[in-house]
C-alpha cells in the first residue's frame, strides 16, 4: 500500500542550457533521494521546476515531500505531475502515488477515484489494483460501523425512551395509589352514623341546651345550700339571744 513510484531521470523533451540545468538538478535531487535526504532532494526538485516545469521534477518532488509526511502538498504536486504527463504510464503512476496519499490522509473516497484512475490508464499494474481492492474494502468496512453505531444509538434511544414511558407510568401509577389512599383516609374521618348537616347541627344545640340546663340545676342546688347556711346562722344568732337573756336575769 505504501510503495511509492519513483521516477528517475531518463530524457528531456528540451534542449539546451536550461535543459541541461534541469537536468543536473533533477540528478542531484535522485541521490539525495536515494540517500534518505528528501529535503535536500525537494530543494534541488524545486530548482529544476523554476528552470523548466516538467512531469519529472514535479512527480519526484511530490515523493520528496510524501516521505516528509507533508500530504497535502505531496497531493497538488502528483495532481500537477498527471497534468504535465506525456505519457499514460506516467499519468498513471502519477493516479497511483495520488492514491497512496489520499489513503494516508485516510480521505478513501478520494484514494479509490485515484486508484480506478490509474489501472483504467495501466490495466496491466496489480499493485495499483490490490490498492483499489484494499481501498474498496476499507470503505466497506467503514460503512458498516457507521451502521452499526447508527444501529446501537437507535438502541440505547429506544432503551431510553421505554425507560422514561416505565418511569412516567410508575410514577402515575404511584400517584394514583396516593390519592386513593388520602380518599379511603378522608372518608375514615367521617361520622359513621350518616347524620346530615342540619342533623348534626340539631345535635349540638341539643347538647347546648342540655348544658345550659345543667348549669341551671346547679345554680338553683348552691341557691339551696346557701338558704339552708342561712337558715343555720339565723337559729343560731336566736339561740344566741335566748341564751343571754335568762344569764341576765339570773
Amino acid at each position: 500500500m505504501n510503495r511509492i513510484i519513483f521516477v528517475f531521470l531518463l530524457s528531456l523533451s528540451a534542449f539546451g542550457m536550461n535543459a541541461q540545468e534541469t537536468g543536473d538538478y533533477i540528478r542531484n535531487g535522485n541521490k539525495a533521494y536515494e540517500s534518505g535526504d528528501y529535503p535536500a532532494a525537494e530543494e534541488y526538485y524545486q530548482q529544476a521546476d523554476e528552470l523548466e516545469p516538467n512531469v519529472r521534477s514535479s512527480f519526484n518532488k511530490g515523493n520528496a515531500v510524501y516521505n516528509q509526511e507533508r500530504y497535502e502538498e505531496a497531493v497538488s504536486e502528483f495532481q500537477n505531475a498527471a497534468r504535465l504527463a506525456e505519457s499514460d504510464q506516467q499519468r498513471a503512476n502519477a493516479y497511483y502515488n495520488l492514491g497512496n496519499t489520499h489513503f494516508q490522509q485516510e480521505k478513501y473516497e478520494e484514494a479509490l477515484d485515484a486508484y480506478k484512475q490509474s489501472v483504467r490508464l495501466n490495466p496491466k499494474d496489480e499493485q495499483a489494483k490490490y490498492n483499489l481492492a484494499r481501498t474498496q474494502k476499507t470503505l466497506k468496512e467503514i460503512q458498516q460501523q457507521q451502521q452499526q453505531q447508527q444501529q446501537e444509538q437507535q438502541d440505547q434511544e429506544q432503551d431510553q425512551e421505554q425507560q422514561d414511558q416505565e418511569q412516567q407510568q410508575d410514577g402515575e401509577q404511584e400517584q394514583e395509589e396516593q390519592e386513593q389512599q388520602e380518599q379511603e383516609q378522608n372518608e375514615n374521618a367521617e361520622p359513621q352514623s350518616g347524620q346530615s348537616e342540619e342533623e348534626q347541627q340539631q345535635e349540638q344545640q341539643a347538647s347546648e341546651t342540655q348544658t345550659e340546663d345543667i348549669n341551671r340545676e346547679e345554680a338553683e342546688r348552691l341557691l339551696e345550700v346557701m338558704e339552708r347556711e342561712e337558715q343555720k346562722v339565723q337559729e343560731r344568732l336566736r339561740r344566741a339571744e335566748s341564751s343571754g337573756k335568762s344569764e341576765k336575769e339570773w
